[in-house]
């Protein structure tokens, strides 16, 4: 089966699991009203002090703030209400890492928090990470249409596997969708990596599908159980200068059932 053929079938599949996602409009700048940005000074309520690592002790850096009542209308319910911070400590990045596992979803090198911006705010902090990582305000939200990740097909029902892995060329794949009646054997291998079944957006996004550099790695809410859902994609070096380990992505995600369930977690190649 020629490839435009086999998406055309494939059609109806990908229009089932389509999403919206929004891509981040960002300027360089920073703003200590409240606001959506990547990096800079978080808005801090009067009295209240710069968040710290629970490791190491020393001040931690905002990685996206979300002013989560002006997101996109689709994005606003679910998100909730209030100012989502998301700080990450880079103060030897390495070390804190590697003691609290900085990549797994619940570790003690990040924090994550809702916060309500009432009353006045400080106005006498400034971000120590600046030189580092550049403050940029996000401005507006470009809808996008996203797809899931190829790591999530067999969990929604299309399966590509390789004819016979025993033969080790690994040169012909099956495609197998019944949601659609599709099964083909004997596809070139080229089709595996085609942009055409591989729709899921890379770089900073919200909302949509995550874009897994491994496995996908969903965690689970620690007060439920239920699989958390994705808020935001930080990609490495997209608006938010810093890499996660090896070029690596970074995935927010928020319990649906139980708002201040909040977990971050990232992966690399």
């Amino acid at each position: 089966m020629e490839l435009d053929a086999l998406l055309q079938r494939l059609g109806p599949w990908f229009d089932r699991h389509r999403r919206r996602a929004w891509r981040p409009i960002t300027e360089a700048g920073d703003s200590l009203m409240p606001c959506s940005k990547f990096s800079g000074t978080p808005w801090v309520p009067e009295g209240a002090d710069w968040p710290r690592c629970r490791h190491c002790g020393e001040p931690i850096a905002l990685f996206l703030q979300l002013d989560l009542d002006q997101l996109p209308e689709r994005m606003a319910g679910p998100a909730g209400s209030g100012l989502l911070q998301f700080f990450y400590c880079v103060n030897g990045t390495q070390e804190c890492e590697q003691a609290c596992e900085g990549w797994s979803h619940f570790s003690e090198a990040h924090l994550i928090r809702v916060i309500r911006p009432e009353g006045p705010a400080r106005d006498d902090l400034a971000s120590r990470f600046e030189a580092t990582l550049p403050s940029r305000v996000i401005t507006g939200w470009e809808p996008i249409d996203d797809y899931p990740h190829a790591e999530e097909f067999a969990s929604l029902g299309l399966s590509i596997r390789f004819d016979d892995p025993s033969s080790r060329t690994y040169d012909r794949i099956t495609i197998e969708c019944p949601d659609v009646g599709l099964f083909e054997s004997g596809l070139p291998v080229a089709y595996w990596n085609d942009p055409g079944l591989n729709r899921c957006v890379p770089g900073d996004k919200l909302g949509g599908w995550p874009f897994w550099i491994q496995s996908a790695e969903y965690p689970n809410c620690l007060t439920c159980g239920r699989r958390m859902e994705p808020v935001f994609q930080i990609d490495s070096e997209d608006n938010l200068a810093f890499m996660f380990g090896d070029v690596g992505c970074g995935h927010l995600t928020r319990c649906p059932d139980h708002p201040d369930m909040l977990a971050f977690g990232w992966a690399c190649s």
